[in-house]
């Protein structure tokens, strides 16, 4: 997926919550590539509260291909395709997973990102058996 796509869909994104309260972070890939490490994201994830998991539903609605409960991670997700762009919008029933309460935010392409410190995301990919991400964030910042 190409930068331009990210960032164009980021700034839709952006505009449609723009009066609205809603609680998110970035996640997967593309979180891990705005803090410094090598990916290339293949899609886009959210990660939301109950509460903002909602209100994406209603605002993205025109946009939802997939939508359903991931029983491995105990949420519920639904799918977007936004011009060819993949965006996984997740809400975990356990706040533990969710790790709402650690973001800070990066700045991308002139874009504010909230997303959860490297760290954060080591432990959040170990909480969700995702050890070969949580090992190569580990690397990653036993490098700096």
């Amino acid at each position: 997926m190409k930068e331009l796509d990210i960032v164009k869909f980021l700034k839709y994104f952006f505009k449609k919550i723009e009066d609205k309260n809603l609680l998110y972070r970035i996640s997967g890939s593309l979180a891990l590539k705005v803090q410094g490490m090598e990916y290339v994201p293949k899609d886009i994830d959210i990660i939301c509260d109950n509460f903002s998991y909602v209100e994406l539903k209603y605002l993205f609605q025109d946009y939802i291909i997939k939508e359903g409960r991931k029983k491995d991670l105990i949420g519920n997700y639904f799918l977007l395709d936004f011009n060819g762009i993949e965006v996984d919008i997740l809400s975990f029933d356990d706040e533990n997973i969710s790790m709402l309460d650690e973001i800070y935010t990066v700045t991308w392409h002139k874009l504010e990102l909230p997303v959860l410190p490297l760290g954060e995301t080591q432990k959040f990919y170990e909480l969700t058996n995702r050890y070969d991400k949580a090992q190569r964030i580990k690397q990653y910042l036993d490098s700096l």
